[in-house]
């Protein structure tokens, strides 16, 4: 929580001010202060906006690391096991031999 300040303890602090530095020296101070506070609330922001990235880069990173699992959960071979992979990949060459004429069979004679 910040600390709220009334017209009364303003008044009591102007007052404690002008007592202790002095009227001439007061507008330095306040705007000594004033740079101060200026440049505290300058790297408060660029603290902020440091996290913010390093934020958005492990955000980045996350992404780029699910849609790879993405990428890599449509390929047939993370779900099978190594008996019906040489399953299936004998079937393909079956189908595939089936389908497309080969040198193999044509021997010369014509049926």
């Amino acid at each position: 929580m910040t600390p709220q300040f009334g017209f009364s303890e303003i008044l009591i602090l102007a007052l404690l001010a002008i007592i202790v530095v002095g009227p001439k020296d007061l507008p330095v101070l306040m705007r000594n202060i004033g740079k101060f506070f200026s440049t505290l609330q300058s790297l408060g922001n660029e603290f902020k906006t440091a996290f913010a990235d390093m934020d958005a880069t492990n955000e980045i990173s996350e992404i780029q690391k699910e849609i790879s699992s993405l990428k890599d959960f449509g390929k047939y071979e993370n779900f099978l096991d190594s008996d019906i992979k040489e399953e299936l990949f004998s079937l393909d060459a079956e189908l595939r031999e089936e389908i497309l004429p080969s040198d193999k069979k044509t021997d010369g004679s014509v049926s």
